[in-house]
């Protein structure tokens, strides 16, 4: 056997006990590099994956930070290519999509763990700031979001306009903002309560419900009304 051929075999082994080893125990408490090693093995069909993983890790600091990468960054990885950029990519896409589809018709409002865990999605592909609506029926089961605007309360002046056809459009009567803070805390700014009275007021003219304002931080998440933020808004 060629030294080529044996390198293949070897390679190939290796692989297959770590599928093998993640279909019987999952990725819980497996390393960072190990998972996206794994990852790779899709998108790079020979080799050694490990030590790109490594160096994926090394350069953006984490499984979260190579997931969130650019694919203008990712590319310039000795080892990762085209193909390996696109999926890393596309997983980031496809996770968004199946988090964000997984709550539809499911009441999130009286739990805070999901209200958390749909919005965090939501900004899973977000490289800046950006602010969503999220829309409920009447019985406060939820219908789905969309993305009104980039950038900040503090930098843009979200038109009302904006927030209340939104709402119009997905036929709801109950709405709630979630927006990020990428690089801050996710601790309400004074321009963040007080866009939030004002898109209260406005919706309220059109007999629309504000039912929350998630904003989701470096450092975990925020309700506004699980915090009694605004208790003008929110009494219960």
């Amino acid at each position: 056997m060629s030294e080529k051929k044996k390198q293949k075999h070897t390679h190939y082994g290796h692989r297959q006990r770590k599928k093998e080893e993640f279909l019987a125990r999952g990725i819980e408490g497996k390393p960072d590099h190990e998972i996206l090693e794994i990852l790779l093995f899709y998108a790079i069909p020979y080799g050694d994956t490990n030590s790109i993983a490594h160096l994926l890790v090394d350069n953006f600091k984490s499984l979260i930070g190579v997931l969130s990468a650019p694919y203008e960054e990712l590319i310039k990885i000795p080892g990762i290519g085209e193909h390996a950029a696109s999926m890393i990519c596309f997983f980031r896409l496809l996770s968004r999509f199946y988090l964000t589809e997984k709550y539809k018709g499911t009441m999130l409002l009286n739990n805070s763990e999901l209200m958390f865990e749909y919005s965090k999605a939501l900004f899973i592909n977000a490289a800046a700031e950006e602010i969503h609506s999220i829309f409920f029926d009447d019985q406060l089961n939820l219908i789905g979001e969309e993305k009104l605007c980039d950038g900040t309360f503090g930098s843009v002046n979200i038109s009302m306009r904006v927030v209340a056809e939104s709402a119009l459009r997905a036929k709801s009567n109950m709405l709630a903002i979630a927006h990020n803070h990428p690089n801050g805390s996710s601790m309400p700014s004074k321009n963040d309560l007080n866009s939030t009275v004002e898109i209260w007021k406005t919706l309220r003219a059109l007999d629309i419900d504000l039912i929350d304002h998630i904003i989701i931080g470096r450092d975990g998440e925020w309700s506004m009304r699980y915090n009694h933020t605004l208790p003008q808004i929110w009494r219960d």
